[in-house]
């Protein structure tokens, strides 16, 4: 049988595929493993990871790219088939106490353009959201008091920055997952959504917050931001 060989593969999708093509693949790699811990992966990975995927999907990236919402579907269904293997059980924050955690960790996602290289048209905006799993009364709770400091107490819109609350729900972006054999990597989660703001103030921010040092029930926050 005449097939395509990997180098051949390579080749063609260096040609074909732009720097969107590779940003939509990675934003599916994202969203595929938000469950577990979003997973950031760079060029050569992604380009590696395209080299293992189903050949009609591979066509199908050929022929329509990477940012057709139904090549994207297919892909994330695919990803977390093949690569998403936890599924989170929600704990409640008593109980966590109970177990002895040691801290509330909260990310505030650090893979967004880099400062001073923002494409023409494009802004700079992330989000903060709990990685521990905990109910959504309890992280709407804890992020609202992070949102409310922020506001009340470091003047981040006087930076140019937008801030608000968001209630994410992937089902609403992936709905073909839903009632599928993969609808448990589907989540909601409370987070807070960033616009316009730079990798210098996030850094600035990271470490005011962490001086603030909040805390529920004896329990400290941890904030930091990584990918």
């Amino acid at each position: 049988m005449i097939k395509v060989t990997e180098d051949g593969f390579t080749a063609m999708m260096k040609k074909k595929f732009d720097k969107n093509d590779w940003a939509n693949m990675h934003d599916c790699v994202v969203d595929a493993t938000y469950a577990i811990g979003p997973l950031s992966l760079n060029q050569e990975q992604l380009e590696e990871l395209f080299l293992t995927i189903p050949g009609e999907m591979k066509v199908d990236a050929f022929k329509w790219g990477m940012n057709d919402t139904p090549w994207r579907d297919n892909f994330i269904a695919w990803y977390v088939e093949h690569h998403v293997e936890t599924k989170i059980e929600v704990v409640d924050v008593e109980e966590q106490q109970e177990e002895g955690i040691s801290e509330i960790n909260i990310n505030i996602w650090d893979d967004f353009f880099e400062d001073g290289y923002v494409p023409e048209g494009e802004i700079q905006e992330t989000y903060a959201y709990i990685e521990d799993d905990v109910p959504h009364d309890y992280s709407k709770q804890f992020l609202t008091a992070m949102f409310d400091y922020m506001n009340d107490y470091l003047n981040i819109k006087d930076d140019g920055v937008t801030v608000e609350m968001f209630f994410y729900e992937s089902s609403k972006k992936f709905p073909s997952l839903v009632g599928t054999e993969y609808e448990f990597s589907l989540f909601d989660r409370w987070e807070i959504r960033f616009k316009n703001l730079t990798h210098k103030r996030l850094d600035k921010l990271v470490e005011e917050l962490n001086e603030a040092k909040f805390e529920y029930e004896g329990v400290p926050f941890k904030i930091y931001s990584e990918s």
